[in-house]
C-alpha cells in the first residue's frame, strides 16, 4: 500500500514542523468494479485551479467571526500532488495499471478546497468540500471519459484547529476517491 505524504498544518513554514502526518487510503471492498480492470493509464499530475499563491495551502484560517485571515493551514507537499497520489492509489486498488506508456491518459484539476465555519454557542460546525474534475483521453487526445467529484464533510468541534482541519481534509479526500472508485461511467469507459 502506498502511503501518501500527509498534511502538516499550521502557519509556520513547512520546514519548521517536526512530525509528518501520513494520509493513507484504507483498503475497501470494491469488488463490483475490480475484477476485470485491465486498462493501463498514464497519470498526469492534477492542476491546481484554486488560484492560491502557495500550492501547499489547504485553506485559510478564520477568526471567531468566520472571517478569513492571513493565516493558513498548509500541507507538506502541494495539494495537487497529494490529491494525484490519492487518485493513483484509488486506481491501483481497482487493479488498473499505472504506467508512463499507458493506453489512456488521466489528467484533471482541483477546482476548489473550501471551508465554511458556522459558530455555535458551545461548538463550531465546519463544512469542508473538495471539488476535483478528472478526464481520460486516448494517447492521441480523443476524449474517453470525464467526471466531476465533490467530497463534502462536516465536523462539529469546540476546537477548530489544525488537527480538525487535517482530519476533515483527509475524510473529504477519501470521499472523492471513493466516488471515483465507484464510478460506473469510469468502469464502462475503460472496460
Amino acid at each position: 500500500m502506498i502511503l501518501l505524504t500527509g498534511l502538516l498544518l499550521g502557519t509556520a513554514p513547512v520546514e519548521a514542523q517536526d512530525d509528518p502526518v501520513l494520509y493513507e487510503l484504507e483498503p475497501t471492498d470494491i469488488t463490483q468494479y475490480r475484477s476485470k480492470n485491465t486498462a493501463t493509464l498514464q497519470i498526469v499530475q492534477l492542476k491546481d485551479g484554486r488560484g492560491v499563491e502557495d500550492p501547499n495551502v489547504i485553506v485559510h484560517k478564520k477568526n471567531g467571526y468566520g472571517q478569513t485571515t492571513s493565516g493558513t493551514y498548509v500541507a507538506e507537499k502541494p495539494i495537487a500532488e497529494v490529491v494525484t497520489s490519492a487518485v493513483v492509489e484509488a486506481l491501483d486498488q481497482l487493479n488498473y495499471k499505472v504506467s508512463p506508456e499507458g493506453k489512456f491518459k488521466l489528467s484533471g484539476r482541483i477546482n476548489s478546497v473550501d471551508r465554511k465555519d458556522f459558530p455555535g454557542l458551545l461548538d463550531d460546525s465546519i463544512q469542508f468540500s473538495l471539488d476535483v474534475s478528472l478526464q481520460i483521453t486516448t494517447r492521441g487526445g480523443d476524449p474517453v471519459w470525464s467526471e466531476n467529484f465533490i467530497g463534502n464533510g462536516k465536523v462539529i468541534s469546540s476546537m477548530a484547529g489544525g488537527d480538525v482541519i487535517r482530519e476533515e481534509f483527509d475524510d473529504t479526500l477519501t470521499r472523492v476517491v471513493r466516488q471515483l472508485q465507484n464510478s460506473p461511467t469510469l468502469y464502462k469507459a475503460l472496460n
